[in-house]
């Protein structure tokens, strides 16, 4: 492969350019070891060795750190690791080690969202979520069905409308409507919101 450019983002740090679209980030040092110039050739050989022992390690590295700092799933995983510049290959094998220890679980994070957010969020707010962090449809519907009930529904409501702090005796039938509309815009269900507003009322 021919290396197209090398654009220098510090004094120590350096992203290469190969033919391609294949980008990647290298430190001086490791710049000058392998020689690579704007126009050079790089033998098969060389670029297996700087994904193998460069590259691949320090995606290892940097996968661990962003777990540590908060749990993610494969998609979000992935997502910062493209960020960093590393080839897909790279990605693949360092996502997989990571499975290997168990560190990364799309079924256990989208429990794990739920339990956390259940008694303020609706299904819905949750499915969406979800989805948006690259959770598997399927996956979330199960993991809802699973731990999300129509109890925990109703005391999510009736969260919400107490931290609105409504006082029913005057409230008005707009007041009452906004209420109901502002909940349902949320996704909750129209009994579930009828049946909470009721006990939460009394």
């Amino acid at each position: 492969m021919i290396v197209n450019e090398i654009i220098t983002l510090s004094n120590k740090r350096f992203k290469v350019c190969l033919e391609g679209g294949i980008s990647f980030i290298l430190y001086k040092k490791e710049l000058d070891r392998q020689g690579l110039k704007p126009g050079s050739i790089l033998a098969d050989e060389v670029w297996d060795e700087i994904k193998d022992e460069i590259l691949l390690k320090r995606a290892k590295k940097r996968a661990l750190h962003l777990l540590e700092k908060m749990n993610r799933s494969e998609s979000n995983l992935r997502r910062k690791l493209r960020e960093g510049f590393y080839p897909e290959d790279v990605i693949d094998q360092a996502i997989e080690y990571i499975k290997s220890f168990g560190y990364i679980n799309d079924d256990n994070y989208a429990k794990s969202y739920i339990e956390n957010k259940m008694h303020r969020k609706s299904r819905k707010e949750m499915y969406e979520a979800l989805r948006q962090k690259g959770i598997d449809p399927d996956t979330i519907k199960e993991s809802l069905q699973e731990i999300y009930c129509d109890e925990i529904e109703l005391e999510a409501i009736k969260e919400i409308i107490r931290k609105k702090k409504i006082d029913f005796e005057e409230a008005s039938k707009s007041d009452m409507n906004k209420l109901f509309t502002h909940l349902a815009r949320k996704g909750f269900g129209y009994d579930s919101i009828n049946i909470a507003i009721k006990k939460s009322a009394e």
